[in-house]
C-alpha cells in the first residue's frame, strides 16, 4: 500500500535530492517534497504548510544540517530530522544526535532510508498522540478543578481511618471553615456523636467495596458550634500510589430537611383539622346513636327502681312473718301469712324476676353499645402518633360503621361483604379516616333510599377494599377533579372539599392506590388498593 508523505529536503544537490526520493518510492511511499537550500527558503517553507518529515545534508556551501535542525527546533515543531550526508563521521553523527536529530543515513547506504523513516513517523506519531492525551488530560484536571472549585457541595478527600486529606473551597461557605483547616484533622471529630456509626459504617464499606457509591447523613459542627445536617455521597478510590482513599461529595439539607419537617407538621395539621370537620358534621349522628341506649337504659333504671320498691315491701313482709313466727304468735302468723300472700300477688314476683333478668341484659348491651361508640370515636378523633401497627381493615371497617352508622342507616342497606384477609402494617386512624370519608360520601349520594356495599378481599399482593354505592354518581368531568384540594360539589356547609384529597394522600402514604368508577344516575364504587407487604 503506497503511503503519502510530505517530505522537506535541505539539500543543494538536484541530484542527491532525486536519490532520495527515490528511495523513499521504493519504501511504498508517495513524496511529495520540496528543496531548499537557505534558511530563508527553509523558513518559508514551515510557514507554507505541514510536513511529515525533514531531511538535511549536515554539510553545504550556504547552509549546513546543524542550523536547518535548530530552525526547526527554534519554530517548536516536533518534525523528525534525519541527516542524509555522504561526508559525516561517526563521531559527528553522534554529536547532531546529541543537538536532536532523531537519525541519520549515509548517501552511500541509503537502504536504511526507509527503515528510519518508518521508524520516525510511527515515533512522532505516538508523541503526538501522548500530547493530545496530555493536553486533554490537563484540560479534563483544569475543568474538574473549576467545578470543584465553583461547585455549592463540599468535596471532600479522607483517608481510610477519617483522617481530612483535602476539602474544596466551598467548605468555607458551607461550614464556616477556611479552607485547608480541617486537612490533617479526623472527620468523626467533627461530626455529632449520633451520627458517627453510621458513617463509620460507610466509610469502611466504601474502602472495601472500591468504587461502590454509599449515601449517608450526618451532622457536621459548623465552625459557629452549630450542626448542619449534610447528605453525603461518596466511593472508595485507589490512588496514584495505590494508597486507598474515599471521595465524599457532601450537600448542606439543614433547611430543606426542617422544610420537610414543617411540610410534614402542616400536613399532619390539615389531616387532624379535616377529620374533625368530619366529625363535627357527624356530632348529631354520633349523639343519637349515644341517646339511643341512654334512652332505653335511662327507662330501663326507672323500672328496675319501681321493681326494687315492690321487693323491699315484700321482703319485709317476709321478714315481718319470720319475726311473729320466731315469738310464737299463733294467731298473728295466720294474719302476716296472708298479708304476705297478697304482697305476692301484687308484686307478680314470677314475671318481675323474669323481667329483671331482661331489663339487666338490655341496659348492659346498651352501655356496651356506648362504650364501643366512645372508644372508636376516641380512637378516631385522636392525633397520629407517627406509630404504624399491625391491624386487620375489616376490624377498622366495623370502628368505622359504628361512628357513621347514624349517617348511614336512614339513607342506605349497608350490605358488608367482608372476606378473608391478612394483617397489616399500617397508621389505623388514617385509613379509618379514609373508610369514613367514603361512607360519609356514599350516604350523602343517595337522595332516598339505597344501597351501599362494602367488600374486602384479595388479589394478588393487594388487600382490596370497594366501597360501592346505588348514589346520583360523579360526572365525567368531576370524576378528573375529585381527588384536587377544595373541590366539592356539595352544598355550602356539607363538606369541607378536603376529604378525598386528604384520603388520596393517605393512600399514597401507604404506597397503595385509590381507583374510582362510576356512572351517573347509577351508582359509584371506590377501589382502594394496599400492599400487603410493608411499605
Amino acid at each position: 500500500m503506497v503511503r503519502p508523505l510530505r517530505v522537506l529536503v535541505v539539500e543543494d544537490s538536484v541530484e542527491d535530492t532525486e536519490l532520495l526520493i527515490g528511495a523513499l518510492r521504493r519504501g511504498n511511499y508517495d513524496p511529495t517534497y520540496e528543496r531548499v537550500e537557505t534558511p530563508e527558503a527553509m523558513a518559508a517553507a514551515l510557514d507554507r504548510q505541514s510536513w511529515d518529515i525533514a531531511f538535511g545534508d549536515y554539510s553545504m556551501p550556504h547552509f549546513n544540517g546543524v542550523a536547518a535542525l535548530n530552525l526547526l527546533r527554534k519554530k517548536g515543531l516536533d518534525i523528525p530530522f534525519i541527516f542524509v550526508s555522504g561526508t559525516i563521521g561517526e563521531d559527528v553523527a553522534v554529536e547532531a544526535m546529541k543537538n536532536g536529530a532523531n537519525d541519520y543515513v549515509m548517501k552511500g547506504n541509503l537502504k536504511r532510508l526507509v527503515p528510519a523513516v518508518d521508524r520516525e513517523l510511527r515515533e512522532a506519531a505516538e508523541r503526538r498522540e501522548r500530547r493530545w492525551a496530555e493536553a486533554a488530560l490537563r484540560q479534563n484536571e483544569d475543568y474538574f478543578q473549576s467545578l470543584i472549585e465553583h461547585s455549592s457541595d463540599i468535596i471532600t478527600v479522607i483517608d481510610v481511618m477519617g483522617g481530612i486529606l483535602y476539602d474544596s473551597p466551598s467548605v468555607e461557605r458551607v461550614l464556616g471553615y477556611r479552607q485547608g483547616a480541617l486537612v490533617g484533622q479526623n472527620i468523626f471529630q467533627c461530626v455529632h456523636p449520633d451520627d458517627i456509626p453510621p458513617l463509620m459504617e460507610a466509610v469502611r464499606k466504601g474502602s472495601q467495596e472500591l468504587e461502590k457509591a454509599f449515601l449517608v447523613e450526618f451532622r457536621f459542627r459548623h465552625r459557629d458550634g452549630s450542626w448542619r445536617l449534610l447528605e453525603s455521597m461518596g466511593r472508595g478510590h485507589r490512588n496514584h500510589s495505590g494508597a486507598v482513599i474515599g471521595i465524599i461529595n457532601s450537600r448542606d439539607i439543614t433547611r430543606r430537611r426542617r422544610a420537610e419537617e414543617e411540610l410534614h407538621a402542616a400536613q399532619a395539621h390539615l389531616l387532624q383539622s379535616e377529620k374533625m370537620a368530619s366529625l363535627g358534621q357527624l356530632a348529631a349522628g354520633v349523639a343519637h346513636e349515644i341517646n339511643n341506649p341512654v334512652g332505653f337504659v335511662s327507662s330501663n333504671l326507672r323500672t328496675l327502681e319501681e321493681y326494687m320498691a315492690e321487693l323491699i315491701q315484700l321482703i319485709s313482709g317476709y321478714g315481718s312473718l319470720l319475726a311473729v313466727m320466731e315469738r310464737g304468735e299463733g294467731d298473728a302468723v295466720e294474719g302476716e301469712r296472708k298479708r304476705v300472700r297478697s304482697l305476692e300477688k301484687e308484686v307478680n314476683v314470677g314475671f318481675l324476676l323474669e323481667d329483671l333478668s331482661r331489663l339487666v341484659g338490655q341496659s348492659l348491651d346498651g352501655m356496651e353499645r356506648i362504650r364501643q361508640i366512645i372508644k372508636d370515636l376516641k380512637e378516631f378523633s385522636h392525633v397520629d402518633q407517627g406509630e404504624r401497627m399491625r391491624i386487620n381493615l375489616n376490624q377498622g371497617i366495623e370502628s368505622t360503621l359504628n361512628i357513621v352508622w347514624n349517617e348511614l342507616k336512614y339513607k342506605a342497606e349497608v350490605i358488608k361483604e367482608l372476606g378473608e384477609i391478612p394483617e397489616i402494617l399500617c397508621y389505623p386512624q388514617q385509613i379509618n379516616q379514609v373508610f369514613m370519608n367514603l361512607l360519609v360520601n356514599a350516604a350523602h349520594a343517595i337522595s332516598e333510599r339505597g344501597k351501599i356495599w362494602i367488600r374486602s378481599r384479595v388479589e394478588g399482593d393487594w388487600i382490596v377494599i370497594e366501597i360501592e354505592d346505588t348514589g346520583c354518581g360523579i360526572s365525567e368531568e368531576h370524576v378528573k377533579k375529585i381527588f384536587d384540594p377544595f373541590f366539592t360539589t356539595k352544598p355550602v356547609g356539607k363538606g369541607t372539599g378536603l376529604g378525598l384529597s386528604v384520603s388520596y394522600r393517605i393512600v399514597q402514604k401507604h404506597n397503595g392506590k385509590i381507583e374510582v368508577e362510576s356512572t351517573v344516575g347509577k351508582g359509584t364504587k371506590f377501589r382502594l388498593l394496599l400492599p400487603m407487604t410493608a411499605a
